[in-house]
């Protein structure tokens, strides 16, 4: 009840607060806070017997609403009794001064619900690294742990740690064992501690830079954390806190490292109990770690066998340096020659461990790691695979060690290959394809007891990181063996047939997750549409149907396939034909063997768009079928898109829709106006404001939004003609404007970019239009005369009865301000509530009865509007280029000026119930 508003909490913090004191009250709230306010509470409660409740009321007193008007009121001011209470905050409910704000951000208690009693910093205070960055730093992720078992880090003094012990150091880091003694802290019902101090076995790497917290360092910190806690990578570690070496003063991380060992020692200790199965699984988990680091924009740049230290280390994309750094082995050749390190080159080091995996020795292990090497790495040179290895791994082996990085394999491409075959080694894959890559890796089982381990090192062959100067190295090339194999000419177990080849990509399958048993193409192959580009975006669709067997994909029909086939409609841009289509949407079903089997289908009645001048298909037309094809895998709301065909007569592509067995909006206002009553319309424009807003977040706008191109089948509605829609941010700056005059927006009237809420001013129109039942300016030329009027605030009328809400609203969407009309979230939270209040009413919202009856009541206007009308023949509705010049800048009328409140002074009085209580930008 603050005189001053501006100090008035806002809803959000109300309902923290009162939900806080609810659960305090019903002993929810495990803390010394939550037990005073349940205190204060029950004490209270004591007294309430002695307040009476009963009262004699002013006969004066009205306590309905009504409209006032006063007049030379004093400025609003505090009584002193309110400011007592804002001056003691809170001190006589028992809340002391010592208690009174958050240790994290100084706030009041009742602002946050995070006090001393409840507050980890408070719990586990006392500390300080010495450092503020590092403090802040370990602050918010403490104070950012507010859920139960939340993952926090911790500030850990130094001498908590014992038997610490240096297992491997190179020119990043050096990495130590040690046993923390306290161990890991957690948080539990509402209070932080200490709770079974059981000792824990962890890992400690020092930070480079770290004496004098540079902004490496930092990042570093930050990377383990966003890493440990975003993607929860606990296969690889956990990052608990953080301490400093009081001696070298270096930063330390603490990380417990799962069943660390070093592959290289596994190799040369266990490897003949080393199956294919294991190699596979361990590949994989390494592949899943390093898509995760590229993700977050980070290089490994040390990868290898060899140690510890290679997963604990990185370099942020953006400040990779120059510096030649690592194993020579695994180090990518266009690196060594001087290139920039990039993604790729880790690929490289990967296919590199993927060779150890399979000899069980290190790469060039009787060699020296000198400039000689180096200069046959860059001639092709490349490490032996053992006897009986898998010609599909070879394959993919050499891929990733391609001279040529561009060509490698990205992570998530080899991610996605490994987790295939370690799914069929866990028998999760069945089928054909399943089978015969089970055979190969356990007919490579048998041969693991014959390969000897054993090898004698070469004394200058180095497995420690190193800083390597080379020049005048030779450009990379492929040797003739890794030739073969990327081109598939030595890979004999997969070129005995030439089903093992997808008919999709014309790729092996081992890059490819299917191949011609498990593709649904290849039942129904043999067909081209005579255009490069729709075959591919059609093959496209089907190939990648393969996560399911009732995916959605595209087909190619031959036009003699339809009979009765009769236009229905002509716009801009197409003509519209029904049709029956007597195949009927092809169906399939995936067998355990890995084929595809049709299911049985019936004829059915389609509508064919054909698309103007698309004999030569273009770019643009190109664009409607994929971002209508986009549109129908994102969202449930749109018409099916079954497939594309081709006129032989007048050679035009034709897209297969589904029938919209009740027409266009146009054509139902005109004949059926009066038998649509206020639901019908607003369930209609909620189904709209849906296909809108998921267009909107695919980062697309639509450009062309009219009555003509909304589509009604049964009691919905859909946006179709998407030839306009092009993403957000691929605007044309040819200042040509498309569309039908009195939807578009005066912005773009005004060649002003289009925006997403160009397409709200067009929705706004269509509200106007479904209240009127006449088409918008039907009776004016759609001329420059029009858009200059348009430009000055002209909308088009209502029908007679339509709610002031409802008119509200349509002009806040037509404000001639585009940044002041409501977003189509704005507007889908605004329909939603209309469409549930004439549903449910009262049991909806508070305000869903007083909805449903404003409603109800604009329906009794309905049989006396006319929708009779002359058109002038100047009054054009098909889509067109427009072109005016020197148009006024937009603004609104004195009308709308009046519904959009733009000259109320305190819009904060403004209240407007049925529009969902949002607080639109005026």
């Amino acid at each position: 009840m603050n005189s001053n508003p501006k100090q008035r909490p806002k809803a959000d913090e109300l309902s923290k607060i009162l939900i806080f004191w609810y659960h305090s009250i019903n002993g929810e709230m495990f803390s010394y806070k939550g037990s005073k306010v349940e205190a204060i509470f029950e004490e209270d409660n004591k007294e309430l017997r002695e307040i009476p409740s009963t009262y004699g009321k002013n006969h004066s007193n009205i306590y309905i609403s009504q409209e006032f008007s006063f007049s030379k009121l004093p400025n609003p001011s505090n009584s002193s009794i309110t400011n007592s209470y804002f001056e003691e905050n809170m001190n006589n409910e028992g809340i002391s001064d010592k208690y009174e704000n958050c240790s994290y951000c100084n706030k009041s208690i009742t602002e946050e619900l995070w006090c001393n009693e409840c507050d980890p910093h408070y719990m586990i205070g006392g500390w300080t690294s010495g450092i503020p960055d590092i403090d802040k730093f370990i602050k918010d992720t403490m104070y950012n742990a507010r859920n139960y078992n939340y993952c926090f880090l911790e500030w850990i003094v130094f001498d908590r740690f014992t038997g610490i012990k240096q297992i491997c150091e190179d020119e990043l880091a050096k990495v130590y064992t040690a046993t923390w003694i306290d161990g890991k802290s957690e948080f539990n019902n509402e209070s932080w501690k200490k709770y079974e101090f059981k000792s824990m076995e962890i890992i400690l790497k020092s930070l480079d830079e770290s004496q004098n917290m540079s902004p490496k360092c930092l990042n570093e910190l930050k990377f383990y954390w966003n890493l440990s806690k975003k993607y929860k990578v606990n296969t690889t570690f956990k990052f608990y806190g953080i301490t400093k070496n009081p001696k070298t003063k270096e930063i330390m991380i603490v990380i417990e490292l799962t069943n660390l060992k070093s592959l290289r020692n596994v190799l040369t200790n266990d490897f003949k109990n080393i199956l294919w199965k294991d190699k596979i699984c361990l590949l994989q988990n390494l592949a899943f770690y390093l898509k995760y680091l590229h993700e977050l924009n980070y290089f490994c740049k040390v990868l290898h066998c060899g140690d510890y230290s290679w997963i604990l280390n990185f370099e942020l994309f953006e400040q990779a340096n120059e510096q030649k750094l690592g194993l020579l082995p695994y180090i990518a050749p266009e690196v060594l020659n001087g290139d920039p390190y990039t993604f790729f080159s880790d690929i490289y080091s990967f296919g590199i461990v993927m060779t150890e995996l399979s000899s069980g020795k290190p790469p060039y292990y009787n060699r020296s790691h000198d400039s000689n090497l180096a200069t046959d790495i860059c001639i092709g040179l490349r490490p032996e695979f053992e006897k009986g290895t898998p010609e599909i791994y070879k394959e993919l082996a050499y891929k990733c060690m391609n001279a040529n990085s561009i060509e490698r394999p990205k992570t998530d491409e080899l991610y996605q290959i490994l987790d295939f075959w370690n799914d069929i080694l866990n028998g999760k894959v069945l089928g054909y394809i399943g089978k015969e890559i089970e055979v190969m890796f356990e007919n490579a089982d048998k041969e693991i007891p014959n390969i000897s381990t054993l090898y004698e090192k070469n004394p200058d062959a180095k497995y420690t990181s190193q800083v390597f100067t080379f020049s005048n190295l030779p450009k990379p090339v492929n040797s003739s063996i890794v030739i073969s194999y990327l081109k598939g000419t030595n890979n004999k177990e997969n070129n005995q047939a030439d089903n093992k080849i997808c008919s999709y990509c014309h790729k092996l399958f081992i890059e490819k997750l299917w191949c011609k048993e498990c593709d649904p193409y290849c039942m129904i192959e043999g067909w081209t549409s005579g255009n490069l580009s729709i075959d591919k975006f059609i093959k496209g669709s089907i190939y990648n149907a393969r996560q399911s067997s009732n995916s959605k994909f595209l087909e190619w029909v031959s036009f003699n396939r339809f009979t009765d086939i009769d236009q229905i409609g002509k716009g801009g841009f197409a003509k519209v034909y029904s049709a029956i289509w007597i195949d009927g949407k092809s169906k399939y079903e995936k067998l355990n063997d890995g084929s595809w089997k049709k299911l049985e289908s019936k004829p059915t009645k389609v509508a064919l768009k054909k698309l103007n001048g698309s004999q030569n298909i273009s770019s643009k037309y190109l664009n409607e079928l994929e971002i209508y094809w986009n549109f129908y895998l994102e969202s449930f709301n749109y018409l099916d898109f079954y497939g594309i065909t081709r006129d032989p007569t007048t050679n035009e592509f034709a897209m297969i829709l589904e029938f919209a067995n009740n027409g266009n909006l146009r054509n139902a206002l005109s004949y059926k106006f009066n038998s649509i009553l206020w639901k019908d319309k607003i369930l209609l424009l909620y189904d709209l404001v849906v296909d809108l807003s998921n267009m909107h977040k695919l980062g697309y706008f639509h450009k062309d939004l009219h009555s003509g191109n909304i589509l009604l089948k049964d009691r919905l509605s859909y946006i179709s003609d998407f030839g306009l829609s092009v993403p957000a941010n691929e605007q044309k700056s040819d200042n040509k404007v498309y569309g039908v005059l009195p939807y578009i927006a005066p912005e773009v009237l005004n060649k002003e970019p289009y925006t997403s809420s160009s397409d709200i001013y067009s929705f706004g129109i269509i509200m106007i239009e479904l209240s009127f039942g006449k088409p918008p300016f039907y009776n004016r030329k759609h001329d420059l005369h029009l858009a200059l009027a348009i430009c000055d605030g002209l909308r088009p009328e209502f029908g007679k009865g339509t709610p002031e809400v409802y008119k509200k609203l349509a002009y806040r969407c037509t404000n001639a301000n585009s940044i002041k009309r409501p977003t189509a979230d704005e507007l889908f939270d605004i329909m939603e509530l209309w469409h549930r209040s004439i549903i449910f009413g009262e049991n909806f919202s508070y305000n869903g009865k007083e909805i449903k009856a404003i409603l109800e009541e604009a329906d009794i206007e309905i049989p006396n509007i006319s929708t009779f009308y002359e058109k002038d023949p100047d009054a054009i509705y098909p889509s067109r280029e427009l072109t005016f010049n020197n148009l006024s800048k937009p603004i609104n009328s004195s009308i709308i000026s009046s519904y959009l409140q733009e000259d109320k002074i305190n819009e904060a009085t403004y209240h407007d119930s049925q529009l969902a209580d949002l607080d639109f930008k005026r």
